[in-house]
């Protein structure tokens, strides 16, 4: 399992592989997306309180939309409703609006950190948005991008439509 207080302890961690994999996201708008995939951790050991978690997601998102590229959306936010970091990869085939008027977004990656894990949150999410910007390993521990990239082509090879590849 998982070293959550560190994230880059066990290079061949689970923390490197989502919680949740949908490949078929059905909203239509940010919000919807933001609900589906958090009706998926329903019962998810870590999570605590799933109503405090979404509130925090979407108080965030209305502070900042948080695209990272034009087809690919990060909502996340650090909470004491999750023990540990959970994150989901969902894919949309038809794209979703994530601001007024941007591009479609494909890949939502949703993420909930500890409130009391800071240092992790921030090496967590620097980590994994920076493989998301640029497509990149380079950031990721080894092997990570590598499972990333095995639930991106479970998205029955979706992945170029994300922007995402293992280069």
């Amino acid at each position: 399992m998982a070293d959550a207080s560190n994230p880059s302890a066990d290079k061949s961690s689970d923390l490197w592989l989502p919680d949740i994999a949908m490949p078929d996201l059905r909203a239509t708008t940010k919000w919807e997306a933001i609900s589906e995939i958090m009706e998926c951790f329903a019962g998810h050991p870590e999570v605590e309180d799933m109503d405090a978690w979404k509130a925090e997601i979407i108080r965030r998102e209305k502070l900042s939309p948080t695209i990272l590229k034009p087809n690919v959306a990060m909502p996340h936010a650090r909470t004491a409703a999750v023990n540990k970091i959970v994150w989901a990869m969902a894919f949309s085939k038809a794209g979703i609006p994530f601001q007024r008027a941007g591009a479609r977004v494909h890949l939502v990656v949703l993420v909930g950190v500890p409130s009391r894990m800071v240092r992790q949150y921030l090496d967590f999410l620097g980590r994994l948005s920076g493989w998301l910007r640029a497509g990149s390993a380079r950031e990721m521990p080894p092997g990570a991008s590598e499972g990333l990239m095995a639930v991106l082509r479970g998205f029955n090879g979706r992945e170029n439509q994300s922007g995402v590849s293992a280069s």
